[in-house]
């Protein structure tokens, strides 16, 4: 079932997924999308480039990639096209110093993987923002 708040007559939100785990990437992109989101998956550590071209609402990023997540987090918040946008990082390391690093560079959020409610919740809500800013 779609959630309400993204609903509506205006264009559809865009989340940009970045793992390497194409599993989790296929669940989440098959969730998202029925929920009325245009998601972008990248397999590849090409979510800079990807960032740049598709101005996305959101980023999901795992930091535990073939390029270092932290580094692409450093880049897209060093970068004037894409520093605007939120990135949720979500992880299997649970160390404090790690996601204190996250955030210091400049992620909206934090998760520890497997996720839970809380992430689903914490996702459709920044989206329903973008949505409700758009009207």
């Amino acid at each position: 079932m779609q959630d309400p708040k993204l609903a509506g007559p205006t264009s559809l939100p865009t989340l940009l997924i970045s793992d390497d785990d194409q599993l989790l990437v296929s669940a989440l992109t098959r969730y998202f999308r029925s929920q009325g989101v245009q998601v972008i998956a990248d397999l590849n550590s090409n979510v800079v480039e990807l960032a740049r071209a598709h101005q996305p609402t959101l980023i999901i990023l795992d930091i535990a990639q073939s390029v270092d997540g932290r580094d692409l987090l450093a880049q897209l918040k060093r970068d004037l096209k894409t520093k605007h946008i939120d990135v949720f990082v979500v992880t299997g390391n649970s160390d404090p110093f790690v996601r204190a690093r996250c955030f210091q560079l400049g992620a909206s959020d934090y998760f520890i993987k497997p996720t839970d409610d809380r992430f689903f919740g914490r996702v459709n809500e920044r989206l329903a923002q973008a949505v409700r800013h758009q009207r």
